[in-house]
């Protein structure tokens, strides 16, 4: 076996596919962040329907958390970040199918979309709970460095993607409206694949349900 790979065997195939979805939506979201309200205002949004629909993304993704809080334990934190991931991919999906600005603020508010490049994500505090119990308690400042260091350099390469509405122009000749539709589509799907990871982590995830207690999160 590969040292370096071996060096890595404490990290377990749960905290890979939590680390890993975590970095393909950070990658998605560094795009979305930097082309989001350019491409707003090229489909004809003032700069007040702008600020109303980054305010109802984050309006949606606070809403979001809030649900998490409550409910994660009840409904399972797998279903939960299936179900939050599934709506993070309809909003990106949204933008590149309509321009209707009133769909677009439904689906802002639904898919939590916002323009940070590490944007809040509802999705986060169960990522982590389950890395922290992937891992020994030695081990979970290590485990989220790395969950930090993956998210951090993807969305650094998703703001460099930025440029590819540009390529499509000039490679397919479609218009510029169309091309920043063709590149959400793009990144639709690495949101779509953040709904296969967590489907696929194990029950482990879920942690000892007997244990867990009802907590306020306000």
């Amino acid at each position: 076996m590969n040292p370096r790979i071996q060096k890595l065997h404490w990290i377990n195939r749960d905290a890979r596919l939590i680390i890993g979805a975590k970095g393909t939506h950070a990658l998605s979201q560094g795009f979305v962040s930097v082309v989001l309200a350019v491409y707003l205002a090229k489909i004809g949004l003032t700069l007040a329907e702008i600020g109303l629909f980054l305010g109802a993304g984050l309006a949606g993704s606070a809403l979001l958390s809030l649900a998490t809080g409550l409910a994660s334990d009840r409904i399972g934190r797998r279903r939960m970040m299936v179900t939050l991931a599934l709506l993070s991919s309809a909003g990106v999906i949204a933008l590149a199918l309509t321009e209707r600005t009133v769909l677009l603020m439904a689906f802002a508010f639904i898919g939590a979309l916002n323009a940070a490049p590490a944007g809040p994500n509802p999705t986060q505090p169960l990522e982590q709970a389950g890395l922290a119990g992937s891992v020994t308690s030695a081990k979970r400042t290590e485990i989220f460095a790395a969950y930090r260091i993956i998210a951090t350099s993807a969305a650094a390469f998703g703001s460099l993607a930025a440029g590819l509405p540009v390529l499509l122009e000039a490679v397919f000749g479609v218009n510029e409206i169309t091309a920043f539709k063709l590149s959400f589509g793009v990144f639709a799907l690495f949101r779509l694949a953040t709904v296969v990871a967590y489907a696929f982590l194990s029950v482990s995830v879920e942690g000892n349900v007997r244990e867990r207690r009802f907590t306020n999160p306000l």
